[in-house]
């Protein structure tokens, strides 16, 4: 059984989204290495995907006055 957490940054990953999970507790970081482990079928993803509520994780517009928009 995968946690929450986990299937976060497997499916991430999986959308070629560069995940950098942080942790200095061994036990996490072993977590987040074991993420690999976990197999999503397209149907899987497709439907985790439909989940997106279009936000993003880090949006520098909230915290500087004119954001750099490397993307756009």
């Amino acid at each position: 059984m995968s946690t929450g957490k986990e299937l976060v940054v497997n499916t991430n990953k999986l959308r070629g989204i560069a995940v950098i999970p942080k942790s200095n507790n061994k036990a996490r970081l072993q977590q987040n290495l074991e993420v690999n482990s976990i197999s999503l079928g397209g149907a899987e993803l497709e439907e985790i995907s439909s989940l997106d509520k279009g936000l993003r994780f880090n949006d520098p517009g909230f915290y500087l006055e004119k954001p750099i928009r490397i993307f756009d």
